[in-house]
């Protein structure tokens, strides 16, 4: 599985502009790997540590982007913040 960035463009709405990073892992399915390669059921060592670190690199990026933003607003983070913990019942 790779982790590869697409496409970069600036979207335009009414809030103003965006930089849009489009980010997708490429590669087979984990569920169809597991299911023609390996009958236990389980993921081998390696292919899990290669996956882990693909989407930490991956949420890597996305907090270097809010981090460098100039449109960055810490009263927006903690309404989203809030919004995602009362809807997955989280509590920091």
């Amino acid at each position: 599985m790779k982790c590869n960035c697409w496409t970069t463009s600036t979207l335009r709405v009414q809030t103003g502009k965006h930089e849009c990073h489009v980010l997708e892992f490429r590669g087979p399915n984990i569920t169809d790997v597991l299911d023609l390669r390996f009958n236990d059921g389980r993921l081998p060592v390696a292919l899990a540590k290669s996956s882990v670190q693909q989407a930490l690199y991956l949420i890597y990026i996305v907090l270097q982007q809010l981090n460098s933003s100039r449109n960055y607003e810490a009263r927006k983070l903690g309404q989203s913040r809030g919004k995602m913990e009362s809807h997955w019942g989280l509590v920091c």
